[in-house]
């Protein structure tokens, strides 16, 4: 009884109807997905953490949740792979998990193109190293001349700034993703003294001995308005700066992405199981390899710009204007006519050699001017006094003035002084010519016309 009343409940609760626990649906791969198993039955990829809790299911194969700019990655293949440090921890994870007797390794399967593995770019920035100081040289150079129009004003135009090319040469390729060309962010350094830091993006090979090339122009054109003399030619002088240097650097490439195992049997239910390497591997050292290369770059930069006119139509310049005349001068006298002096007459006399000649004025009662006679190799004559009665002198009566003499003898010359006074009744009368002796001194006569 019990066991038939068992066979019927059995009957009534058929397997079909027992409710299946409901798994989120996938619109992508989770960033946290650890592992990943395909049901071939069902047609679904099944995301697990890792700690194999599931996820969520994809029913078609969609985009990766995570995306990297496009050039800066290369797919790989398992060969890459399992030259990895780190492929070890992917094995012992599937056979800790699945167990071993794999049948095959996979990597990038056509079926599932957004699980697939691929090398990248690591890092922002690929850092140029130069091998000591640039070589530098600077040369003086000018731009064409141009000349200045009516307006006095020209248009200059000028480069100026840093043009670069450096030539990449793979010395050490990197064992992942070989043969492949990447874009890659380089930093060349300040080469030029007149020049900062640029950075660039280039294409890298990574393959032994290839040499990529790549520019970085940070020139531009700039233009100037000149103002100078219409007629001048106007020119830029400016200086020009060429440095070559050598440098060396690293390209790290880090592999992402998942390796399929497919089993030879259903391990855990299912045929086909994929390890996330970036998290399996979580040190990024252990998933990476490194292109080694050495650069070659030459500057050219353009600086120091100053103007020159020169030429055009000479001017000449009219003499400055006498400046006014001062308040503080004198105004100038008006020129006046000097008198002309005249000599009087002269008339040789002769004196006594013996007897001293002494210079001395007769003082009289108009005005005489003094007149010295120098005479030489004159015979000496005596004048006879005369005993004619003097004649009073009036003012139409030339006036007589006594003038000393020099005789040709060495005898002293001195100096009088005006005859004393003499009474007016014993004065006698003074004729030209005539000496007079008085107080021992002797006296010549001459008659000077006023």
């Amino acid at each position: 009884m019990l066991s038939a009343l068992s066979l019927s409940l059995c009957f009534l609760i058929p397997a079909s109807v027992v409710a299946r626990p409901s798994v989120p649906q996938l619109a992508s791969i989770p960033a946290n997905a650890a592992t990943l198993a395909y049901d071939e039955e069902r047609g679904v990829t099944i995301a697990y953490d890792v700690n194999h809790h599931i996820l969520g299911e994809l029913v078609e194969s969609g985009p990766v949740l995570v995306r990297r700019e496009a050039g800066t990655c290369a797919n790989v293949n398992v060969d890459d792979i399992k030259r990895l440090d780190g492929f070890n921890l992917l094995t012992d994870y599937a056979k800790t998990n699945w167990g071993d007797g794999w049948a095959e390794l996979m990597a990038n399967p056509s079926d599932w193109p957004d699980r697939g593995a691929n090398a990248c770019i690591s890092g922002d920035i690929t850092q140029i190293t130069l091998d000591g100081d640039p070589n530098c040289v600077t040369q003086s150079q000018s731009t064409d001349g141009t000349l200045v129009g009516a307006n006095g004003t020209v248009a200059l135009s000028a480069m100026q700034g840093t043009s670069s090319s450096t030539q990449v040469t793979v010395t050490e390729q990197a064992q992942i993703a070989v043969g492949a060309s990447i874009s890659a962010k380089f930093s060349v350094p300040l080469i030029a003294e007149v020049t900062a830091t640029a950075t660039t993006t280039a294409t890298i090979t990574n393959t032994l001995s290839t040499a990529n090339t790549f520019t970085v122009n940070n020139q531009v054109t700039q233009s100037l308005t000149i103002t100078s003399k219409a007629g001048q030619t106007c020119h830029l002088d400016f200086n020009v700066q060429s440095c070559n240097a050598n440098g060396h650097g690293s390209q790290k490439m880090t592999a992402h992405g998942w390796l399929w195992f497919r089993y030879k049997n259903k391990r855990d239910g299912h045929w086909y199981w994929a390890v996330n390497m970036d998290t399996i591997i979580p040190n990024e050292d252990q998933r990476s390899a490194y292109i080694e290369f050495q650069t070659s770059t030459s500057s050219n930069t353009q600086s120091s710009y100053h103007a020159v006119c020169e030429g055009g139509p000479e001017e000449t310049t009219p003499p400055p204007p006498p400046p006014p005349p001062s308040s503080t001068e004198p105004a100038p006298e008006p020129a006046t006519s000097s008198p002309v002096e005249t000599e009087p007459p002269v008339t040789e006399t002769t004196t006594s050699t013996e007897t001293p000649v002494t210079e001395t004025t007769i003082s009289t009662e108009t005005p005489i001017t003094q007149t010295t006679v120098t005479s030489t190799d004159v015979p000496t004559e005596t004048a006879v006094p005369s005993t004619e009665t003097p004649v009073p002198n009036t003012t139409d009566a030339p006036t007589e003035t006594a003038v000393p003499t020099t005789t040709s003898t060495d005898a002293p010359v001195t100096t009088g002084t005006a005859l004393p006074p003499t009474p007016s009744d014993c004065v006698p009368e003074l004729r030209n010519g005539m000496t007079i002796t008085q107080n021992g001194e002797t006296f010549i006569v001459f008659k000077m016309v006023q």
